[in-house]
């Protein structure tokens, strides 16, 4: 196919989703069900059949949530449970039962003994937060959050083994967590004038004399791309001072499974593309690749909007670029 995989269940499942549920965590969420599922029969799809088997397992899946919503008294478990209801399904779906060691065996997911035997106790125990707790002699909201995050790391596990590598899908609720705790972080120090106060992030990485003039006021997002072996590159929007789209970038290594460590100083692009588009222009341009990269290249892009829209470039002169051998030792 053309079009990504992801791509392609995202354009048909999204009107089926709108449809049926409001909440875009809920729509992500069976997004990522219906995306794992094909993974997972893949081999018996007919190409020719390939849209209607999206659009169904996506109608079952949106009705099947919509059930559970509904016949489940205890509400604020419902928005939990019923992801991992989803997820571990999908895991756990086969002809044959097998072992959860197995199942992420087979995917490749690696996980630490208390995670397996955490994540085994929730399915025997029919996924029942409440009971899981009460035997296990811990609060509900604690299990919750455990169960939670470990959901969130096996999902990034399982894309980064299946090649993706510029979505936050790769990102787990550790690494996460992480990153923003940094960005928070750099952004005090910034206004603080108090770099030398993150060493740990920094003490593989020179902080120059001259320090880029971001004036970050808030933070938008972050997008990240993986580049090597536990390196990733880093993207923070945010607004500055004067309430203009502004960005910065790092690279930054993991360690001790999900500390981090900047090898590469924060600096801004030479220039930001900004412009608005039509929302059938940008559903266009923001398709990916498998691998979560964009499709198309910037000159694909900016060829492709000429005409449609009036493109800013913003140029940042307010760095300059280090001596060479500066960004790490």
């Amino acid at each position: 196919m053309n079009d990504s995989m992801y791509s392609n269940i995202k354009n048909y499942s999204l009107p089926i989703l709108k449809k049926y549920l409001n909440n875009s965590e809920d729509q992500e969420d069976i997004l990522t069900l219906v995306f794992m599922r094909y993974y997972l029969n893949s081999s018996k799809i007919e190409e020719d059949k390939l849209k209607n088997w999206i659009q169904k397992v996506t109608q079952n899946a949106a009705l099947d949530l919509i059930k559970k919503q509904k016949n489940d008294l205890i509400s604020h478990s419902v928005n939990f449970d019923k992801i991992e209801k989803f997820y571990t399904d999908t895991f756990l779906h086969n002809d044959e039962i097998r072992s959860l060691t197995e199942v992420l065996a087979e995917y490749k997911i690696e996980l630490k003994n208390s995670e397996i035997k955490l994540l085994q106790n929730y399915i025997e125990e029919g996924r029942n937060l409440r009971r899981v707790a009460i035997k296990k002699g811990i609060s509900y909201s604690t299990l919750r959050k455990r169960i939670y995050r470990l959901k969130s790391e096996i999902r990034a596990k399982y894309n980064k083994q299946h090649g993706m590598i510029a979505t936050k899908a790769i990102v787990g609720a550790k690494l996460h967590e992480n990153l923003l705790n940094f960005i928070k972080k750099f952004k005090n120090a910034l206004e603080f004038n108090s770099l030398e106060k993150m060493n740990i992030y920094f003490r593989e990485c020179k902080i120059p004399k001259q320090i880029p003039k971001l004036h970050i006021k808030n933070i938008i997002k972050y997008d990240i791309k993986l580049i090597g072996n536990k390196k990733y590159k880093l993207f923070v929007h945010y607004n500055n001072e004067k309430n203009q789209f502004s960005s910065f970038i790092t690279i930054f290594e993991i360690y001790n499974e999900n500390s981090i460590k900047i090898i590469q100083f924060p600096k801004q692009p030479k220039k930001i593309l900004r412009f608005e588009l039509d929302k059938e222009v940008g559903d266009i341009i923001i398709q990916t690749n498998k691998d979560g990269t964009l499709k198309m290249k910037k000159k694909e892009i900016l060829d492709f909007i000429k005409g449609k829209t009036v493109v800013e470039e913003i140029c940042n002169n307010t760095y300059k670029e280090p001596e060479k051998g500066f960004h790490s030792k």
